[in-house]
């Protein structure tokens, strides 16, 4: 067990797995709810693609301002499971705030962002906590896995409402999102509570501070390791989501329906379930550098794929996609891990992982919005396409940063 791991004491010996497996099927199935259902949303009240660009963008701002708070936080003063606990509570209350004034346009799209501060940090916190709680001895869990059946939730909710939404309309939307969020808190609540590890300490007359806020980004940012994932892995995500983020309208352009893009979601998920439940099985029979230049290369085949007419291309691009999603999600956890320091490894792993989902997706969603308004889905198909390159080629150049000081560090041990 690394010594960082030893840093935090380990919860009693418990099969935690199920009630993980738990909160990533229920958080997953609303963020389907929440995000990817949220430009079709606004489409279907009148908006155009720059529209639904700028506030899908402005979400992830919220979200990039409220990782570092969220992380520092359950570092230094709260447990995740409380702040997730909390977040949950919070976010039902807007969803019903935006029940009963959602009918008016500004207060609407205030409520959506203001939710996303809450919600999209759930994902990378629940990350970190279990990339943690699996080096305990006894816990038995694997990211992977537990990862899977995010996917699997995110596969089922994404064709459900897809299919409801295509029968009944979008009345009910924020109803179904306060319903999946008072789920969650029952699979939380039997989570482990692990104390925080940026705390004060003195052992033998050897005292040490608590890090501030602002010297954990300093601190962070003193990692080359740490840098070099920052800049590839948000090239990956700016690969992705000039494609991802308007998929909904890809799906219309070619003919679709609502229910025609939860079935291209969902067979994308359950892609991402069962590549996720083979790293498991598979990760002493991969190394993590062959992992990460297998996403790489992979994630050049989506938008050659939709470069081809009609609807077939949207699913097999996008379980093409989910492939590399499945090895992204975990490798990108692993490498910021490995990068981040002890005393503050849930900011570090959840702030890196927010901060290349934002940068990636906030300029893919405005570019994203302007091609596709004034091109269609080629500009945006083509926009990742290039970028997929640049990302792949970036990868290959700073690939000794991320595992050569990997390799010194077990010589020297």
């Amino acid at each position: 067990m690394s010594k960082c791991c030893l840093q935090k004491k380990a919860p009693k010996e418990k099969n935690y797995a199920p009630a993980f497996f738990g909160a990533y099927f229920i958080y997953y199935s609303a963020y389907a709810l929440f995000a990817s259902y949220l430009v079709s949303y606004l489409s279907q009240r009148g908006f155009s693609a720059v529209t639904c660009g700028l506030i899908t963008s402005l979400t992830l701002v919220a979200n990039v301002v409220m990782q570092p708070i969220s992380g520092y936080l359950t570092d230094t003063f709260l447990s995740v499971r409380d702040y997730l606990i909390l977040s949950c509570i919070g976010l039902i209350v807007l969803c019903i705030c935006n029940m009963v004034f959602g009918g008016q346009e500004a207060v609407c799209f205030i409520l959506i962002v203001v939710s996303a501060g809450f919600a999209y940090p759930f994902g990378q916190l629940m990350d970190a906590w279990v990339n943690i709680v699996s080096h305990f001895p006894g816990t038995n869990l694997v990211y992977s896995r537990i990862r899977a059946f995010g996917s699997i939730g995110y596969a089922l909710a994404a064709t459900a409402v897809g299919a409801y939404f295509a029968a009944f309309g979008y009345g009910h939307y924020f109803l179904l999102q306060a319903i999946v969020f008072a789920a969650l808190i029952f699979f939380l609540r039997g989570l482990p509570k692990l104390k925080p590890d940026n705390r004060a300490e003195g052992k033998s007359g050897d005292e040490r501070a608590a890090l501030g806020f602002f010297e954990s980004f300093r601190v962070s940012m003193k990692n080359p390791r740490y840098r070099a994932c920052l800049i590839i892995f948000s090239l990956y995500w700016l690969s992705h989501r000039p494609v991802g983020s308007y998929l909904a309208l890809f799906c219309g352009e070619r003919g679709g329906t609502d229910q025609m893009f939860g079935w291209i979601c969902g067979i994308g998920a359950v892609t991402e379930f069962v590549v996720l439940l083979l790293i498991a099985r598979s990760r002493d029979l991969i190394t993590l550098k062959q992992e990460t230049t297998m996403t790489f290369f992979i994630n050049l085949g989506r938008p050659v794929l939709f470069l081809l007419p009609g609807i077939v291309p949207l699913f097999l691009g996008q379980i093409v996609q989910s492939v590399s999603f499945g090895l992204f999600y975990t490798i990108s956890v692993e490498c910021f891990s490995r990068a981040a320091d002890p005393h503050i490894r849930s900011f570090s792993i959840s702030v890196g992982l927010t901060v290349v989902t934002v940068i990636g997706t906030v300029t893919a969603n405005l570019l994203g919005g302007f091609l596709f308004d004034k091109f269609g889905s080629i500009g945006n198909t083509m926009m990742s396409l290039g970028v997929s390159c640049i990302a792949l080629l970036c990868f290959l150049k700073y690939k000794k940063v991320l595992f050569d000081a990997e390799k010194r560090a077990e010589s020297e041990q």
